[in-house]
C-alpha cells in the first residue's frame, strides 16, 4: 500500500492527437433546405429558360402581363427533373413561394399556373385521391400563451391571442366564391347534382358567369365552417372541402352542350341564313316539328332560346335582355314537349317538374280578390 499518498503523473502524446485531427472530418458547408433550392431553381428557370436561342419566352410572357404567368410542366422537366417534381409536391405552399420568386421579377402581385398536356379529368363519382402529409413533430421550445403586461386595478384582462387586424397597413385582393355544379346529363335518374365549393382571387374574380362549363385548376383544401349543421355541431375534426382555384379554362367542346367554337365556313353559313328574308319564318318551323300547329307557341320559344339584347335608355334605365315566356293551356296541349324541347336545344338548361317546380318558385298562382 505504499505511494498511495504520492502525487499522480499526468502525460500526453502529440502524435496521437495529430493523428485525431486528421482522422476528423472538417467541417461541410451547411446547404439549404429543399424548400429554399426548389424556390432557387424555379427563379433560375424563369429567368435563364430559352424555348429558342436568345428567345426567354417568360421573361418576356412577365413583362407583357406581369399579373398572371403560364408554365408548362414539359419546360420544367426539360430544363430539371427533379424541379419537375418538387414543383407538383405540396401545391399549398409552393405556389405562394413561386409567386414571391416572379414578384422579385416584376414588383408587383403575380401569380403562376403550372399546365399539362396530360388528362387531368376524371368521374368524380369513381375517382378520389387523398394526399396525407406526415408531421414531423413540434420542437422543444415552449411559446409562452400568456401575457406580460402587469394589469392595473379595474383593467381587463389580456384575451389569448390579442391580435388585431389593422386595415390601414394591411393589403387587400379580390376574393370571390363560387359554386361548381355536376353537370346535369351526367347525374343519375332521382338523384340531386352535386357542388363543391370553389375559391377564386385576383385576376380570376368576376370573370365567370353562372351556367359556363369550365374546366378547373386547382388545390383541394378543407376547411371548418362557422355554420354547420345541426349533425355537426360539436364535432372539432369535421371539414368542410373546397378548391382553391389557380387556373380556371372554358370548355369549347361542341358535344359538352356548352359554348361551342364554330370555324370560319360555319360563321360565314350563319350569316347567309341571317341575311335571309324569311329567317324568323323558319325558324319557327325547326321549333319543335313533331308538334302540328301553334304558330304562336314556336315563335315565343324561339324569342326564348335566342334571347334578347341589353338595353340602356337616354335616362338610364337598363333593361335585361333575358325573355320569359309563360305557358297557360288545357291539359294535353304540348306545353311539357316545348319545354322538353327547349331543354335539349339550349346550350344551359335545366328542366324541373312536379313537386320540385312549385317548391323552387317556379310556378306562377293567380289569386282573384273580392270585390268590396
Amino acid at each position: 500500500m505504499s505511494g498511495w499518498d504520492e502525487g499522480a503523473i499526468y502525460y500526453s502524446d502529440p502524435s496521437a492527437v495529430a493523428r485525431r485531427r486528421q482522422r476528423r472530418p472538417r467541417k461541410q458547408t451547411r446547404l439549404p433546405p429543399p424548400a429554399t433550392r426548389s424556390l432557387q431553381k424555379f427563379k433560375e428557370f424563369i429567368r435563364s429558360f430559352e424555348t429558342q436561342k436568345n428567345v426567354f419566352s417568360y421573361r418576356e410572357s412577365l413583362l407583357h402581363n406581369p399579373k398572371y404567368l403560364l408554365v408548362d410542366i414539359e419546360d420544367l422537366d426539360a430544363f430539371d427533373a427533379d424541379l419537375r417534381g418538387s414543383g407538383l409536391a405540396n401545391l399549398k405552399t409552393k405556389v405562394p413561394g413561386n409567386e414571391g420568386q416572379l414578384e422579385e421579377r416584376v414588383p408587383e402581385d403575380c401569380s403562376d399556373l403550372l399546365t399539362s398536356k396530360e388528362d387531368p379529368s376524371f368521374n368524380a363519382p369513381a375517382w378520389g385521391t387523398m394526399y396525407i402529409e406526415t408531421c414531423q413533430g413540434l420542437g422543444g421550445a415552449i411559446v409562452p400563451r400568456s401575457c406580460n403586461h402587469i394589469p392595473q386595478p379595474g383593467e381587463e384582462p389580456c384575451p389569448l391571442d390579442p391580435w388585431v387586424v389593422v386595415p390601414d397597413k394591411s393589403k387587400y385582393v379580390d376574393q370571390q366564391t363560387l359554386k361548381l355544379q355536376e353537370n346535369p346529363e351526367d347525374v343519375p335518374t332521382g338523384e340531386l347534382p352535386r357542388n363543391i365549393l370553389l375559391s377564386v382571387d385576383r385576376h380570376l374574380v368576376q370573370t365567370i358567369v353562372p351556367g359556363t362549363r369550365l374546366t378547373i385548376m386547382g388545390i383541394y383544401s378543407i376547411y371548418q365552417a362557422s355554420n354547420s349543421s345541426t349533425s355537426h355541431k360539436g364535432a372539432v375534426a369535421v371539414r368542410q372541402p373546397y378548391i382553391r382555384v389557380v387556373g380556371i379554362e372554358e370548355a369549347n367542346d361542341a358535344n359538352s352542350r356548352g359554348p361551342a367554337s364554330f370555324t370560319q365556313e360555319e360563321i360565314e353559313e350563319f350569316k347567309k341564313f341571317a341575311a335571309e328574308p324569311d329567317v324568323y319564318t323558319s325558324i319557327c318551323s325547326k321549333i319543335a316539328p313533331s308538334i302540328f300547329g301553334h304558330e304562336d307557341v314556336k315563335k315565343a320559344v324561339a324569342c326564348l332560346i335566342f334571347g334578347g339584347s341589353r338595353k340602356n335608355l337616354p335616362d338610364g334605365v337598363k333593361l335585361r335582355g333575358d325573355i320569359n315566356v309563360l305557358l297557360l293551356g288545357d291539359p294535353s296541349t304540348a306545353k311539357s314537349q316545348f319545354l322538353k324541347f327547349v331543354e335539349k336545344t339550349a346550350p344551359i338548361a335545366v328542366y324541373t317538374s312536379g313537386k320540385g317546380s312549385s317548391a323552387a318558385g317556379l310556378t306562377a298562382s293567380v289569386i282573384r280578390d273580392a270585390v268590396l
